[in-house]
């Protein structure tokens, strides 16, 4: 449980938004939402290069 306290601290939407368009995801939504849990769908962008 220590290690818990430790290192599993949550992270804002905000957060979780930016992080996940960073990284090439073009559409990012939260279909459900519960106190401090939630479900994000992120649709990530086509890679038109090949």
């Amino acid at each position: 449980m220590d290690h818990d306290k430790q290192y599993d601290k949550p992270i804002s939407l905000m957060t979780a938004f930016n992080w996940l368009l960073e990284v090439g995801f073009e559409s990012v939504d939260v279909t459900w939402r519960q106190s401090l849990w939630s479900n994000i769908v992120a649709v990530k962008a086509r890679n038109t290069a090949i």
